[in-house]
């Protein structure tokens, strides 16, 4: 018996959550929050324990990010910078008060 499954399925982009930034499906975890707990050390099956998910959807997210590892670096790295230029401005903005 042969069992199957669509990779391809377990991971959605839409730009109305996340920024446009791949999730797993019906979850609330992004890829790259994925690829960071794999970078600090954590195994697929302790990625999937801490976040609630199946190892095939670790699985799947972790081989989504090194597909396109050099544009959601690229990008994540663009939405820190914009996230410390707002926080930076909204000091400013209380700084006087």
């Amino acid at each position: 018996m042969v069992l199957a499954s669509d990779i391809g399925s377990m991971l959605e982009s839409n730009p109305a959550c996340w920024g446009g930034r791949p999730y797993v499906r019906g979850k609330r975890v992004t890829v790259h929050r994925i690829a960071i707990a794999h970078s600090q050390g954590l195994s697929p099956p302790e990625i999937a324990t801490d976040y609630g998910l199946e190892l095939a959807e670790v699985h799947a997210a972790l081989a989504h990010y090194f597909a396109h590892q050099q544009l959601i670096d690229a990008d994540s790295d663009a939405y820190d910078a914009e996230s410390e230029r707002i926080a930076r401005t909204a000091e400013g903005d209380t700084a006087g008060q």
